[in-house]
């Protein structure tokens, strides 16, 4: 199983009735568990609507009664931090262009997804 099916597992209580998935690649999820975490502990009603990447980064949709100051710094951080990290692995990596797409991967699996 995936590091980021594990995840979906983990916190699948969490997830809204209309969830659109997780989709993204494994290296991210040392910055998702973080945010799962604190958001199940933390926040009342926590809820995930969807994890996806876009444009090469991390996205996170997730809410509740309300999101702390603490729990948007989390998020905003987690994001941030995924431009720099690639998708698939979790080794350093910067956005380019892929095929028509933005994507954050390192030299080998952007090779990987070449061949």
């Amino acid at each position: 199983m995936s590091k980021v099916s594990e995840l979906k597992e983990k916190y699948k209580k969490y997830l809204s009735k209309s969830c659109f998935g997780f989709g993204c690649g494994d290296g991210w999820a040392s910055l998702l568990e973080p945010v799962l975490e604190y958001g199940a502990e933390n926040v009342e009603d926590f809820e995930i609507f969807q994890v996806k990447e876009k444009f090469g980064g991390l996205r996170i949709y997730c809410g509740g009664k309300e999101l702390s100051p603490e729990m948007e710094k989390i998020l905003f951080d987690a994001q941030q931090k995924s431009f720099g990290i690639c998708e698939q692995c979790g080794e350093a990596a910067k956005p380019k262009t892929y095929d028509g797409w933005i994507k954050t991967l390192c030299e080998g699996c952007r090779k990987a997804r070449s061949e």
